[in-house]
């Protein structure tokens, strides 16, 4: 029976986008860059660690890697300032949540959102729900690598045999299945069932209802 739940962030139970573009089109204009990209375009660009997003977000232009870095420092501290006031937790999101961990399921967070700015903003929006969270460590290889999976599952004792991932995108999946690891994809956020349609994970969410009939039901 599952009674550890490994949940990603963004767009799995938390709706970032407004803060995510409010800060990659700030960041981009400070250093002179003509682009303003729609929550839609934002999609594309994230999951895989922030400096990976603002490589993306300047492909567009003829940039070196110290302009990258440039650019992505600025965000980094942009974005420390700014990142609860434009999003939203999905629908049911909260009270799926609070019904699990009132159920005696062990509720954690994985995620390549900053470690620091991913604490704040679980216990902001989450406070007391979840057990643990790690984001992305500077200098330390992010999702799907296995690495910071490792970390959580050893700091928390974690039986991977009674353990399940959500998570909404191809990092997630992947991440699952290099930690081998039954996976629930949620359809409701960043990468649409057509973009994962290729990769394999165990089960698909579309409403946070589904989801729990998942979760209790293995």
């Amino acid at each position: 029976m599952v009674k550890n739940i490994i949940f990603d962030l963004d767009g799995t139970i938390l709706n970032t986008l407004g803060d995510l573009q409010y800060n990659i089109n700030l960041s981009l204009h400070d250093y002179g860059f003509d682009a303003t990209y729609s929550k839609e375009e934002i999609k594309s660009l994230i999951g895989s660690g922030s400096r990976a997003a603002i490589e993306r977000a300047l492909k567009p232009f003829s940039v070196t890697d110290a302009e990258i870095n440039e650019v992505y420092y600025h965000y980094s501290k942009l974005y420390e300032l700014s990142h609860v006031e434009r999003s939203v937790i999905y629908p049911g999101v909260f009270e799926l949540l609070t019904a699990l961990k009132a159920d005696g399921y062990h509720l954690f967070c994985l995620t390549n959102k900053p470690h620091d700015i991913a604490v704040d903003v679980i216990n902001h929006f989450f406070p007391k729900l979840f057990e643990d969270v790690i984001g992305q460590i500077e200098g330390q290889p992010v999702k799907p690598d296995t690495k910071l999976l490792g970390v959580l599952v050893e700091k928390n004792n974690i039986d991977l045999g009674k353990t399940m991932y959500v998570g909404d995108s191809d990092v997630d999946i992947l991440t699952a299945t290099n930690g081998k690891i039954p996976m629930v994809y949620v359809s409701w956020g960043f990468r649409t069932p057509a973009e994962v349609a290729h990769l394999k994970f165990t089960y698909q969410a579309n409403t946070a209802e589904e989801l729990e009939n998942i979760i209790r039901n293995h």
